[in-house]
């Protein structure tokens, strides 16, 4: 018997992401094994650096990733172009996945 979790259907936790991330983000994109997907991506104000004075000499910054139009999880050898321009790659990558459906993604990335 599953449990109320696994049960549980998260369309509507994805629409809401998707609702934020679109409202606060802006289209960007990730290139995972030399093919690019558009993606929404938000950068939240404070940045990491703020939180933690040793992530500081690495220059990274976390975001939030819908998972809309994207059929992977990303990976450390994915590269993401925000939404200015700038390519960084992916540090770590923390899927929002209560029960196996991922909601969101959120990742730490770095200049490249």
């Amino acid at each position: 018997m599953a449990s109320p979790i696994e049960s549980f259907n998260y369309r509507g936790a994805i629409e809401i992401a998707d609702r934020l991330i679109t409202r606060f983000g802006a289209y960007g994109s990730i290139r995972h094994e030399g093919v690019d997907y558009q993606c929404l991506i938000v950068t939240p104000s404070h940045s990491t650096r703020d939180r933690n004075a040793a992530l500081e000499q690495m220059a990274s910054v976390r975001c939030y990733m819908s998972v809309t139009g994207i059929p992977f999880t990303p990976s450390v050898y994915d590269v993401v172009t925000l939404p200015n321009g700038d390519k960084r790659r992916i540090r770590t990558c923390f899927p929002m996945r209560p029960a196996a459906t991922t909601v969101f993604f959120e990742l730490q990335i770095e200049s490249s």
